[in-house]
């Protein structure tokens, strides 16, 4: 009697062996490709950088979008645009740009709050991505455009079609500094042209270079008289040239709200304009408690109306030359002055 083994004949078994051989063979090359890729990697000097760029890029989404408010931030490196950069499912991808080329992607995790939407997102061919948080949607762009920077509004009704009766304080306060003097004094003059129930804090606003502060007194009875106060400066800091405006957290909820809307609105009508969507970097409200921040700002938005603080860009930006620009000066003042339409309008 023959003895029976698990496979009727030999050529049966002699079958099950080739399959493992090709199973063999098939991890080995599987090995080979994951090795070669790795050394691809490395000696062609993307190892390090796609170690880098994928932690770095993480870090960056996870210091974005905590914070409160609107922010707008562009993240610039050199040899970026060599990888394709993937945003999904709470991670950064980065990978070969040429898909001819086998190096290996490397995958870093960023947390995510569920308040936010975050969409996917792929990027190549640049050496910058533009990421923006605004209410409770954050994005990422290598080709940020006007709409993609607008800032999204206090829904709050703020309509009143007697609006022009309302009396409009014009603050261009301005430093020693005689470049900043020059831009603020000119948009101050003609904003304040733009108004016909108005004040200024400006002793001959319509002469430039003669244009002197009033007094204390005469300031606090103005702005003890206006019903909107809109101050114009240029912010002194270093790295970008964003547009801010500062608001006050004093006051009941609504008030704050608007004052919050009209800044908001006057910052979307500057992006609205291709040429200063150019030069300024971003823009953001910033809403604070006046009796926390230095002294000149404190006096201006200290009171329970529509008061705000305008920052024009950056005195320390290279885009700062721009602003000199009569045809500049007037786009802001228009600017502004549509911002205050719409938010009555």
């Amino acid at each position: 009697m023959k003895k029976r083994g698990i496979f009727l004949n030999k050529k049966a078994q002699g079958d099950i062996e080739s399959y493992f051989i090709i199973i063999k063979l098939i991890l080995a090359i599987a090995a080979i490709a994951a090795m070669s890729a790795y050394v691809y990697s490395v000696a062609s000097d993307t190892f390090f950088h796609k170690l880098y760029f994928s932690r770095d890029i993480a870090f960056m989404v996870n210091t974005l979008y905590p914070p409160p408010g609107n922010i707008y931030q562009q993240y610039e490196r050199k040899g970026l645009d060599k990888f394709e950069i993937d945003f999904n499912e709470q991670k950064v991808q980065i990978k070969e740009e040429d898909i001819k080329k086998k190096g290996l992607s490397f995958n870093y995790f960023y947390a995510t709050d569920l308040n936010y939407i975050f969409e996917k997102y792929a990027i190549k061919n640049s050496n910058k991505m533009d990421f923006q948080k605004s209410s409770d949607i954050f994005e990422i762009s290598n080709e940020l455009n006007k709409k993609l920077r607008l800032l999204k509004c206090p829904d709050i009704n703020s309509n009143d079609l007697e609006w022009k009766q309302k009396f409009f304080l014009i603050d261009p306060d301005y430093s020693y500094n005689e470049k900043e003097k020059l831009i603020v004094g000119s948009i101050g003059f003609s904003l304040y042209n733009k108004f016909e129930n108005k004040g200024t804090t400006i002793i001959n606003i319509e002469n430039i270079n003669e244009q002197i502060r009033k007094s204390n007194r005469e300031i606090e009875e103005l702005m003890e008289k206006s019903d909107v106060t809109i101050s114009i400066r240029i912010g002194d800091y270093p790295n970008n040239n964003n547009v801010k405006v500062y608001t006050s957290s004093i006051g009941d909820e609504n008030l704050v709200k608007k004052r919050k809307k009209l800044g908001c609105l006057i910052i979307n009508e500057l992006f609205y304009d291709k040429d200063l969507n150019n030069i300024f970097t971003g823009g953001n409200v910033v809403n604070v408690n006046p009796k926390h921040i230095k002294k000149d700002y404190g006096e201006v938005l200290n009171n329970d109306k529509i008061s705000i603080i305008i920052e024009i860009g950056n005195i320390q930006s290279d885009k700062i030359k721009n602003l000199e620009n009569i045809g500049t000066i007037t786009k802001i003042a228009n600017s502004i002055y549509n911002g205050v339409k719409k938010y009555y309008d």
